[in-house]
Order: C-alpha cells, then structure tokens, then sequence
C-alpha cells in the first residue's frame, strides 16, 4: 500500500484529552482523506499547536503529522528554516505528495516532493493575487506581482493539478500537463425541484458562511453593509458562521459601529442538516469575499434556492451572474444589492431561480468524469514510485 502525504494551510490544535481539534470542518473525522487517492495509507501535514486560543470543534481522525506553528508572516519568516526541514523530512518517507495551494504549507511541501523527486499533486484553491491590498503603491504592486508568479511557479511544479473553477484559475495558473489537469468542487449539490415559498426564511436576516482567520471572507465588508441596509430595511440584521483569528477583530467592528444588537456570531453548524437550516432561513445569502477559488459555502446556497449575492472574485462569476455581483471590498454597491432584494419579494424569487438554474453544472452527477479522472491520476502516480 503506498503512503500519501497531505499538506494543508489550516492550523489545529491537540487538546489536554490528545485529541487534534480543528476550526474546518472539512477536515473533521477523516474526511480530510478526499483529498488524496482512494485506498492508501495517508498523513495529514499541518500546523499543530497546544494553545487554547484556537477555537476548533471538530475533531480530525487519522494519522496527524506537526508542522511549526506559526501566524501571520512575521512569525512564519522565522520558522520557515523548521517548516522546510520538517516538509522534507516527510516527503522523502512517502511515495505522493499532495497540497493546497496558495499558501507557506503547500509551497513547502512542492519543495520537498522536488528535492525528495517524490510525485506531486496539487489543489489549487485560489488566487493569491487577489490576496494582496488593492492599494496603487509600489509595494503592493510588487506583492501582486510576486504573489502571481511564485503560484505560476509551484503551479508548473506539479505532476498533477486540480482546480475548483472551470475556466478562471487554469488560465492564470496553467498547469505543466494538461492532460493532467482537472476541475471540480468538493461541494455535495442537491438541487432542490423548487425555490422555496416566501414564507420558510427570517425576513431582514442576512446570512454568510466562511472562515474567519483572515478577512478574506469579506465578513468586514458585510458588517460595514449592514449599517447602510438596516436604515431601510425593518429587522434587518446578521449572522456571521465561521470562526478564527479574525474574530474579535469583527467583533470589535460590530461594536465602533454600534450594531451589536444586529450581529450574530455562529461559530460552527454541527452537520448538514444544521447548514440546511441556516442557509434556508435567510433573507439573503451574501459572499463578498476578497479572494476565492469556487466556494462550496455559495454554491450549497444557491442548491438550497437561496437568494445569492457576491463579489466578483476568482469563480464567483462563473456562479452567479453580472447583476449579482459587486466589485470586491465595495461597500456600498453591496448595501445596494442587499437592500434591493430585500425589499421585493418578487425579484427575491427570481434571483432564487437563477442561483437554482445557475448550479446545475456543479452537481455531483455532472463532475463525475473529472473526479474519477482525478482519483485514477493519483493512484497512477502512486504506483510509478
């Protein structure tokens, strides 16, 4: 049986009990096992730490290996000489190397397969480009440029690539091998047969699921919306599901800004019927992120016949249409958008129907050549060594 490793940018924590505890769910119980080839023997490689400040609920099974703590760059610059000892370490003990891109994680693990000619598969998740300020100065300029050519780099790297947009990430990100390349999302799409009545959500409630340990989400962007909307709209208030660093950052948002009354923090929905319920009682369902791959959390949304609204990052536009979607970090076009669905119950059907219609590509049944084609490469790749 071979031995796959699997490195991912999510930080865990190992409880007093020895139990490892994350913050994503989709690393809960094994699950994080998706990510590489049916059947053999895998390792999770991931940031592991002792601290109580990490707020995780789920518990990950499987073999977990430790990666150097660390947050944020400064820290990260410091034990990057660790983080690479420890990656090459592992990669010369197994026979397929796969990671999540962008991120310090997996770019430490491309290193290694390299070095340790160990066969590489990678995850593309997103646009490091659109990670970076917006701001016209020469230093974020320089970031961009820096942050787009080194993902072209490790893209290039790879034995194999996945991607969870159709068009979007391949064209800006190209793999080495094309006949290596794949797209799929790892989200489970039930479409639903109708949009649901008028009478099954919370009117004035705005809903958004994502993680919090960065503000990529755009869950700032929504809380500053929120100030606008609630001028308009009666009840109008927030739920914000997710948890990380950047919590008591949102937090402290919610307070300068006097809505404390009207946001609620959720940090985790214990299974699907628990996401079902959120999504379904939702006024509007809002992902303005500022950096995205294809996120699973809108496209659940708009299988469900939710209203969806979003920024036009990365695979966001390949999911909802022009009309539903906002520049990225725009504050007020957001509030617009929220404000004029909210107010009209017909064309909150429509736009229902539209996310409804616009999901069907993304059903499980539709992708299924790409991920057997994916799995099957991953196999293949583990029985060249």
């Amino acid at each position: 049986m071979a031995r796959v490793a699997i490195f991912v940018e999510d930080r865990v924590v190992r409880d007093s009990s020895g139990h490892v505890l994350t913050t994503n769910r989709r690393l809960g119980g094994e699950e994080w096992r998706r990510l590489g080839p049916r059947g053999d023997e895998a390792v999770l490689c991931v940031r592991l730490t002792h601290l109580d400040t990490l707020d995780a609920g789920h518990r990950v099974g499987g073999e977990v290996v430790r990666l150097p703590y660390f947050q944020g760059i400064g820290q990260a610059a410091w034990r990057m000489p660790e983080l690479l000892y420890r990656s090459l370490r592992i990669a010369r003990g197994v026979d397929l190397v796969v990671v999540k891109l962008p991120g310090l994680v997996g770019t430490a693990g491309i290193v290694a397969a390299k070095l340790s000619r160990t066969p590489l598969a990678v995850h593309f998740v997103g646009d490091p480009e659109e990670s970076v300020s917006d701001s016209v100065s020469l230093r974020a300029r320089l970031l961009k440029a820096s942050a787009k050519r080194i993902s072209q780099w490790a893209v290039r790297q790879a034995d194999a690539v996945r991607y969870p947009t159709r068009t979007f990430l391949q064209e800006k990100y190209p793999a080495a091998h094309p006949t290596r390349e794949y797209w799929y999302t790892d989200a489970s799409v039930i479409v639903v047969g109708e949009v649901p009545d008028t009478t099954s959500f919370i009117r004035g409630r705005i809903v958004a699921i994502g993680s919090q340990e960065r503000m990529y989400k755009g869950h700032d962007v929504l809380i500053k919306a929120l100030a606008t909307v609630r001028e308009q709209v009666p009840g109008a208030h927030l739920v914000l599901v997710g948890n990380g660093a950047c919590r008591r950052d949102l937090e402290s948002l919610v307070d300068e800004m006097g809505l404390g009354d009207l946001v609620d923090f959720v940090d985790f929905l214990d299974g699907w019927a628990a996401v079902s319920d959120m999504i379904e009682s939702a006024h509007v369902f809002a992902m303005p992120s500022m950096v995205e791959g294809l996120p699973r959390a809108l496209l659940e949304a708009m299988s469900l016949g939710a209203p969806c609204v979003g920024s036009d990052v990365s695979g966001i536009p390949e999911l909802l249409p022009p009309e539903l979607l906002v520049p990225r970090g725009a504050v007020a076009p957001l509030a617009e958008i929220l404000i004029r669905i909210m107010e009209d119950d017909d064309l909150r059907q429509a736009v229902a129907r539209t996310c409804l219609e616009r999901c069907t590509p993304f059903t499980a049944s539709a992708m299924d050549e790409n991920i057997e084609g994916w799995r099957g490469t991953l196999s293949e790749m583990t029985r060249r060594t």
